[in-house]
C-alpha cells in the first residue's frame, strides 16, 4: 500500500485545522509529482482526480481554518492557500467569496488588488 504526505494531512483528527492547513500549504505550494510526464489515459484520469481531491481537502481545511490566525505570518499563510484554491477554481463563486473574507475584502477590493500586485512584483523580482 502506498500512502502519501496529502493523505495524512487528510487522516489527522487530533491537530487543529490552522496546524492541518500549514503542512496541507506546504505541500501545495509546489507541482503535483513534479516532472513526472506519463502518456498514459488511466494514469492521466488519476492525476485529474488526484488534483480535484487536493483541491477539495484544501477547500475544506481551508473553511476550516480561516478565523483561526492569530499571528500575521498565520494571516500570510491563509492568504498565499486562499491564491492557490482560487487558481484551481477561479470560476466558483465560493471560492470567491471565501478568498474575499480571508483578504477582508468583502467592502474593499481594492485590498484584493493591491496584494495580487504585491505578490506579482515580489515574483518578478524573484522573491
Amino acid at each position: 500500500m502506498l500512502t502519501s504526505d496529502i493523505q495524512l494531512v487528510a487522516a489527522d483528527v487530533t491537530s487543529t485545522p490552522f496546524s492541518r492547513l500549514r503542512r496541507l500549504f506546504k505541500l501545495l505550494d509546489q507541482p503535483f509529482l513534479g516532472p513526472v510526464k506519463v502518456q498514459n489515459r488511466e494514469f492521466n484520469s488519476w492525476l485529474a482526480d488526484e488534483a480535484n481531491r487536493h483541491v477539495r481537502l484544501l477547500d475544506r481545511t481551508l473553511r476550516e481554518a480561516h478565523g483561526a490566525a492569530k499571528t500575521r505570518d498565520d494571516a500570510e499563510v491563509l492568504r498565499k492557500a486562499a491564491v492557490i484554491l482560487f487558481r484551481s477554481e477561479p470560476q466558483d463563486p465560493y471560492t470567491l467569496q471565501l478568498l474575499l473574507k480571508i483578504f477582508n475584502a468583502e467592502q474593499d477590493a481594492e485590498s484584493l488588488q493591491n496584494y495580487f500586485l504585491q505578490r506579482r512584483r515580489a515574483v518578478e523580482r524573484g522573491h
